[in-house]
């Protein structure tokens, strides 16, 4: 999803300031305003729901006024997700309608149904389907909704390109999230069901803090509060509290923090110039998601994350038997329980031109990042160019200022595995970038196997997008990437031609 607006938090403990071992993300907000109701189990996502407002009536009034048969539409949700899709331009709201679950003719994909509701971002129109489908093609290939929308408003250019049915899986745009209900440990009956993002890179859970004081959870015993530092380089003394969480038939009780939004709340926040307009025009909120479940939380549940298929499976699933064995194991730990893992990834360059062929990096596998991160004196040595038709993934600096940081593109491989991904430089580099210049010294490696294992930090991040490229499952209470299983020939598309003219016969 190439755009980021993300902080880190580290603990203050005996008096030293100590950074985890994971690292958060602070993106991609779930917008309760839209309905107004608070977390209450069985509401599916939150207790959003779908609405009148999906569609606005500006909207209908540049869809009337289009001539044009086939359009090519940008649908997105209060998490940044996003789909392109194509339709004839009668049949646009059905589509909404669609994914928002108010299509009695056709069950929607279960990937959609936990990001509503989806409204409408941008539409093109054409002449032809093979064009609106060129062009929706194109857009897919935009990873975030800032870049998505760009897509659709740059130049058409060449038509030339795929025209074939756009599967669901190229046409969503989104990280892992999963409905998990969260429960008082003692108390039952006392029970929220949230949208969770799913985040490999964070050792905790996060839950906003409007739904732990709706269950009354109880602080943590031993260690009920801790020091974290915000966004904003402000030291904040925040409660570490208890629940139990409820996911896939399995419970577990674990420690949870608040959400990263409620911070500010307790002095944390950044004073941060004029709203993005963006942010603005799509009413996406600056704070972080409503939830989180982190890397602890799915090994006590011996829950797999499936980045491809965007869904967690039990450890028990049936589905992964032939590939139980076909792991990769992550590196040591090095003096902590953690169970987020570090994997050693190579990259290279894809134009085989880089002042070293190959580089292999101690890598974070960050379900919770949308790409792969590189520092910035890899990607130097490995000689990778821009790519010019990203547009500039955003970030926020440990000291509250968004910046914009290039797109690279990189072949990643791991044990069998390889893919072409993206790759951006990492937040370090990032909040260094004004305040020194970037070193000229060679790190000295020679060959093209760079050993970073005695490297305390890591030196990569490999991403949902990534892992998905790769197809690579997470397991973290085994510690390992297992090898993901082959998609289904049944998975959802989007609308295609004779299912409209079905739609179209029964319209009129």
């Amino acid at each position: 999803m190439g755009e980021k607006a993300y902080g880190r938090s580290g603990f203050l403990s005996l008096g030293m300031l100590l950074w985890s071992c994971c690292r958060r993300r602070h993106a991609m907000t779930l917008a309760t305003q839209d309905t107004g109701a608070k977390p209450t189990a069985g509401t599916g996502g939150s207790g959003r729901a779908a609405g009148s407002h999906w569609k606005s009536a500006a909207c209908d009034a540049k869809l009337g006024r289009l001539s044009s048969p086939w359009i090519t539409y940008l649908f997105y949700s209060p998490t940044r997700s996003s789909i392109v899709g194509v339709a004839q331009r009668d049949d646009v709201e059905r589509d909404l309608q669609w994914h928002n679950g108010a299509a009695p003719e056709r069950e929607a994909p279960t990937e959609t149904q936990l990001l509503r509701p989806w409204r409408i971002a941008e539409f093109r129109g054409f002449e032809s389907q093979r064009s609106a489908s060129a062009f929706a093609w194109r857009v897919s290939h935009a990873s975030g909704f800032r870049a998505r929308r760009a897509a659709m408003l740059a130049d058409l250019g060449d038509e030339a390109g795929n025209v074939t049915e756009l599967p669901l899986s190229k046409a969503l745009d989104s990280l892992t999230y999963a409905e998990v209900e969260f429960c008082h440990p003692a108390d039952s009956s006392r029970c929220a069901t949230v949208l969770a993002m799913v985040d490999t890179g964070s050792n905790d859970c996060d839950l906003n803090q409007a739904v732990i004081d709706q269950l009354r959870l109880p602080f943590a015993r031993g260690h009920g509060r801790t020091v974290v530092e915000t966004s904003a380089n402000k030291l904040v003394e925040v409660p570490i509290y208890q629940a139990k969480v409820r996911l896939l038939g399995r419970e577990a009780v674990v420690e949870l923090n608040p959400a990263d939004a409620d911070y500010e709340a307790r002095g944390g926040g950044v004073a941060t110039p004029a709203e993005d307009d963006v942010d603005k025009e799509f009413d996406f909120a600056a704070s972080t998601d409503e939830a989180v479940i982190g890397a602890d939380a799915l090994a006590s549940l011996g829950l797999i994350v499936d980045c491809s298929q965007r869904r967690l499976i039990r450890d028990d699933d049936s589905e992964l038997k032939p590939w139980k064995l076909e792991g990769t194991p992550a590196l040591p730990r090095k003096g902590s329980r953690s169970h987020c893992l570090h994997v050693k990834l190579r990259f290279r360059n894809p134009a085989g031109n880089g002042a070293h062929k190959e580089l292999a990096v101690r890598a974070l596998v960050d379900s919770g990042s949308t790409d792969a991160e590189l520092k910035r004196e890899r990607i130097k040595s490995l000689g990778l160019a821009v790519d010019e038709t990203e547009i500039p993934a955003q970030f926020e600096t440990a000291g509250g200022v968004t910046i914009e940081a290039p797109i690279y593109r990189t072949i990643a491989s791991l044990a069998d595995r390889e893919a072409l991904v993206r790759v951006s430089p990492s937040e370090e580099d990032l909040d260094e970038e004004d305040s020194e210049e970037e070193s000229e010294e060679s790190d000295g490696a020679s060959g093209s196997d760079i050993d970073s294992d005695d490297d305390d930090d890591e030196e990569a991040l490999l991403g949902h997008d990534a892992l998905a490229a790769l197809g690579l499952l997470v397991d973290c209470g085994k510690r390992r990437l297992l090898k993901a299983p082959p998609p289904e020939a049944s998975s959802p598309r989007l609308p295609a031609e004779d299912e409209l003219r079905k739609r179209r016969r029964r319209k009129h």
